[in-house]
């Protein structure tokens, strides 16, 4: 049996490969993997799978893993035009608006995407709330002596730092974006 041969007997029973720590990780149907001798082809071409995956020529093709488009935003681009937005679809002046509320503009966004279904329910309970927001809330803390203080915010400080996503209004419909790295 081919490696390519392989690959599609693999994909058409479920089984996916990955490597870690340099070991070629099997993951799937067990029972088609001993019933079809696909364990001895394994072996066979495991060299070969192994450098595939490490190339990037090999994808997985989980079912539910969609692959995603590239990014079409190249990184310190002055101007985002519709044509770079691989993943929503807005117009040239719901870019230039969200533009205009991002410090340093364009050259700091890496990506616009639409919501996650997890913030669109957080977007929709704070649009239908009648008293307050329910996510917002407010907390008073008190420290001992200013060096625990500035530990503190500079913890927290690390924490928004670390999460790029931001969720952006005024493009009509909510999206969200990522900033480039520093």
């Amino acid at each position: 049996m081919s490696i390519n041969e392989l690959l599609a007997t693999l994909k058409a029973h479920e089984i996916h490969l990955t490597v870690k720590d340099g070991q070629l990780v099997v993951q799937g149907n067990r029972r088609a993997l001993t019933e079809n001798g696909l364990l001895e082809h394994l072996r066979e071409h495991k060299p070969a799978l192994i450098e595939l995956i490490e190339q990037g020529d090999y994808q997985n093709g989980k079912r539910g893993a969609p692959a995603l488009p590239a990014n079409g935003i190249e990184q310190g681009c002055e101007r985002i035009t519709p044509e770079m937005l691989t993943l929503v679809k807005l117009d040239q002046a719901a870019i230039d608006l969200l533009m205009d509320a991002i410090p340093g503009g364009a050259a700091n966004v890496q990506d616009i995407y639409p919501l996650a279904p997890l913030q669109q329910g957080i977007l929709y309970h704070h649009v239908t709330a009648t008293q307050g927001d329910p996510y917002v809330m407010q907390v008073q803390f008190a420290f001992s002596d200013q060096a625990r203080r500035d530990a503190f915010a500079e913890a927290l400080q690390s924490v928004i730092t670390r999460h790029d996503i931001l969720t952006l209004e005024g493009a009509g419909n909510p999206v969200t974006g990522g900033l480039a790295p520093c």
